[in-house]
């Protein structure tokens, strides 16, 4: 074994050292808080931990990769668990399950198929969706879940239609999801923080077999992650917590940033380590970092300290529009590969949603350079693979009727709507899952004769797949393919036809199945396989490839490039429109700023346009976060010149405008470039209004046109209630069309409107 210590600074030490007892480690962006990690549990071994006593969390499939990697290269003994929350849930359940009715080939239901299910349950429990959106309700019910609260937990629902329309379906689902033998991706948390809740032997037992539990990135646990952890560590409180309140991120999706901040409380005696000194990125990039993140109140403080020397300055681009941002930034990459031998893969362009991916991708392909899409359409969503994925999931469950309703008559064999809603009325009769009432209703003689040809070919296909699957995953997809000739299938449905990638994405799906085939040796090669599939992750994709890298801010996080650009900074966009009157999540998107500007390295880039969305002309407003930069550690530029005019007066307006940092100085800002853009005569900026006239427009009611966005709830005296539909323009003369509850769609000019937020 290597000498742990060795190269590890005097923080680092510190952490790796700590044996009993809790621990908090503050492990800023880039400070080798992977490597503490991992080097602790090889100190652990060395002091005669066993192995199967310690168990490590991470948030991603790669950060578990790379700890495991690591640690062999310190230690012979790979017997350590390491993996994602969800991951050791799943398997926990494979063990524990039955105590919340499941069966251990329980499938793993992904957006999608939860999404169906829903529906399928909105009609079950009668829920009306007149005035209801099926989003809201599946949020509702991830919301419920990621607070780890069950149907039979839930208290009196809240006045409005939705929160009862919330609870009537919860209970539906849930209930559809135990007979299907199925779990979405947050009950895997939920039902395993309700096990340890509510069977005390087996937490305590639990407690006793994990004495040493270390939890990376804790600070984007949810109150079931928390509940988790905290139930595996109550007697023997040898826990490790590593992350970094700045870096939290993921509070849309239930996580609760006071897990961390309030790490010290649950665990009295807590040692506390800063891992503060920053190996990643260059003096100029870390105080940009620094400047803005001191903004927000809910952290704990700390400091970025660089080892490397300095680098060149924070280049902040003003761009006259998305298109010519997405050139110019394909442009700079494209120069410094050709003339500079950079390299493709050491260039990242980050973004705050997948839509503002599709300028970037025509940009880079008009250059002829490679790039990889992070987060995109991902491969396990394809239909060719989701399709096969379905045959293998019910050979695995008999009991998925999701998986069932996606293949039974695929590829066509006569069974349509009619048939499937008699064997769904069966099986819901009878409480029996749909496979099951297939059969009968055959035997029975329900079907017309064309759908009975249909279903007895269908079942024979089932039970010579699930003969296969004594043998191989690959002979089950092998004979899958023979018998229904799938990939001609979809070559020839001539208002679908697969690209060429389809037979190449079947011929990937084979060579994953083959890995696991190859290492398994208990027998549950399909079990593990359509796990390993359901808990795979949009940066499960990434590769080491020579191409530029496009992904959200948030699937950058763990990660880290030479270059980066982080674009479209600007008001509405980044801090997203949905924080804009929520102070908690305002601090949440200036996380995730703060996270983007910690993946560089050497360059940092960041950028706004003056004009961006529908059509390129709608007037964009840079960000309040560009007030919170330090100017002296970066360059100020317009998007063609390095000098240039727009530079110069972007420089002036953030030197006189900006200075305070007050949102009131934004429309004098504004106004000077739209000014300077019109005395420049760009032709490319038609009808340019002003930063004043756009923020200054209000309704008659006082409330500024701006705020008024397409999904929002809003108010009329005389019309009621409503649901904007869409918006266009800006200032004075923004319009906005309503659909309202009564049943009325209108169409106002806000600046001519009573209208209110509802």
């Amino acid at each position: 074994m290597q000498d742990i210590f060795e190269g590890l600074n005097d923080a680092q030490r510190a952490a790796v050292s700590h044996v009993d007892g809790p621990m908090l480690t503050l492990a800023g962006p880039g400070s080798g808080k992977t490597r503490v990690v991992t080097h602790r549990i090889a100190h652990l071994l060395q002091q005669g931990v066993s192995p199967f006593s310690i168990i490590a969390l991470t948030f991603t499939n790669k950060a578990a990769q790379e700890m495991k990697k690591r640690l062999e290269r310190l230690t012979d003994d790979s017997s350590v668990w390491m993996g994602t929350f969800h991951g050791y849930c799943a398997r926990f359940l494979r063990h524990y399950g039955r105590l919340v009715g499941l069966s251990e080939n329980f499938s793993i239901y992904d957006a999608d198929d939860s999404k169906s299910a829903i529906e399928q349950s909105v009609l079950d429990s009668g829920v009306s969706l007149t005035h209801l959106k099926i989003g809201d309700i599946i949020r509702g019910i991830g919301k419920l879940k990621n607070s780890a609260i069950t149907p039979d937990m839930m208290e009196e629902p809240g006045r409005s239609a939705l929160d009862h329309a919330i609870q009537k379906v919860y209970v539906a689902y849930q209930k559809q999801l135990l007979v299907n033998n199925a779990v979405d991706f947050d009950d895997l948390l939920m039902h395993t923080a309700t096990i340890l809740r509510t069977n005390e032997d087996l937490r305590a037992d639990l407690d006793a077999k994990h004495r040493y539990i270390l939890v990376d990135e804790y600070q984007d646990t949810n109150l079931a992650q928390y509940l988790i952890v905290r139930g595996l560590s109550l007697d023997h409180p040898n826990i490790n917590v590593t992350g970094d309140p700045d870096q939290s991120i993921y509070g849309w999706r239930g996580a609760d940033i006071s897990n961390i901040l309030n790490f010290e409380r649950d665990y009295p005696g807590v040692k506390i380590v800063r891992l503060e000194q920053n190996y990643r990125s260059t003096p100029e990039i870390l105080s940009v970092a620094d400047t803005l993140i001191e903004n927000n109140r809910r952290r704990k403080a700390k400091r970025l300290i660089p080892t490397r020397s300095s680098g060149t300055k924070v280049a902040l681009r003003t761009y006259i529009d998305a298109r010519q941002e997405a050139d110019m930034i394909a442009d700079q990459i494209a120069s410094a590969i050709l003339e500079e031998k950079a390299n493709a893969r050491d260039f990242a362009i980050l973004y705050r949603t997948n839509n503002q991916s599709r300028l970037l991708e025509q940009a880079l392909l008009k250059r002829k350079l490679n790039y990889q899409l992070i987060g995109g359409y991902r491969f396990y969503h394809r239909q060719e693979i989701r399709d096969l994925l379905a045959y293998l999931r019910l050979v695995n469950n008999p009991t998925d009727d999701i998986s069932f309703k996606r293949i039974i008559n695929v590829p066509a064999r006569g069974l349509g709507e009619k048939t499937l809603a008699q064997v769904n009325e069966l099986a819901r009769n009878r409480e029996i899952p749909m496979l099951v009432a297939l059969r009968a209703a055959i035997d029975r003689g329900m079907l017309s004769r064309k759908a009975q040809t249909g279903a007895k070919q269908f079942l024979t296909l089932y039970d010579q797949l699930v003969e296969e699957s004594s043998n191989s995953i690959v002979a089950m997809l092998q004979k899958l393919l023979q018998e229904t000739k799938y990939i001609e299938y979809l070559a020839a449905k001539k208002s679908e036809a697969p690209d060429e990638s389809v037979e190449g994405n079947v011929q990937e799906l084979i060579s994953d199945a083959s890995e696991v085939d190859l290492v398994n040796e208990d027998g549950n090669a399909l079990q593990q396989f359509l796990e390993q599939v359901s808990l795979s992750s949009d940066t499960d994709s990434l590769t080491s490839d020579d191409r530029v890298t496009l992904m959200t801010l948030h699937s950058a996080k763990g990660l880290e490039f030479d270059h980066v650009y982080i674009i479209a900074i600007e008001q509405d966009i980044l801090p997203h429109v949905r924080s804009r009157h929520n102070n908690d999540q305002l601090e949440e998107e200036r996380r995730l700023f703060f996270v983007g500007i910690t993946r560089a390295r050497e360059t940092l880039q960041l950028s706004n346009a003056m004009q961006r969305g529908f059509g390129g002309n709608q007037m964009a407003a840079p960000s309040p976060f560009l007030m919170e930069l330090p100017r002296a550690e970066m360059s100020l530029a317009d998007g063609g010149d390095e000098e240039g005019s727009m530079a110069s007066d972007l420089d002036d307006s953030w030197g006189e405008s900006w200075g305070d940092g007050s949102e009131s100085d934004f429309p004098k800002a504004l106004e000077r470039k739209a000014r300077r853009a019109r005395e420049s005569s760009w032709k490319s900026l038609p009808k340019l209004q002003s930063g004043s006239e756009m923020i200054a427009a209000a309704t008659l009611a006082g409330v500024p046109v701006d705020e008024f966005e397409a999904g929002m709830r809003v108010r009329h005296p005389a019309y009621g209630q409503g649901t904007i539909l869409s918006t266009e323009g800006f200032g004075p003369k923004r319009m906005v069309r309503i659909d309202f509850d009564q049943g009325d769609r209108k169409s106002f000019q806000l600046s001519k409107s009573p209208l209110e937020l509802a």
